[in-house]
């Protein structure tokens, strides 16, 4: 299975689509538009369904782990209590 590193591209492949669209409209319009192969392949993976945007075809699509996202994983714990008290 391909995972997709970069979430960005997907959402400039699909910035003008109308949703809510299937698969094979997220997919085809992603075609159309000439998106780069690691977009359409990771859309091709997506589960059958309607998508009712950008953000939950995203939450559907099998993403690389070590991608970076750009910002720091937040610890609860430390939010709530200020600091990290390693108990």
């Amino acid at each position: 299975m391909t995972h997709l590193r970069d979430t960005k591209a997907v959402e400039r492949a699909l910035s003008d689509l109308d949703y809510p669209a299937g698969k094979d409209e997220v997919v085809r319009h992603a075609e159309q538009g000439d998106a780069p192969q690691e977009v359409l392949r990771a859309l091709r993976a997506l589960p059958l369904g309607e998508y009712a945007n950008t953000a939950e075809v995203l939450r559907s699509l099998p993403l690389d782990p070590d991608r970076d996202t750009g910002s720091t994983p937040v610890n609860p714990i430390e939010e709530e209590l200020g600091e990290n008290r390693g108990s």
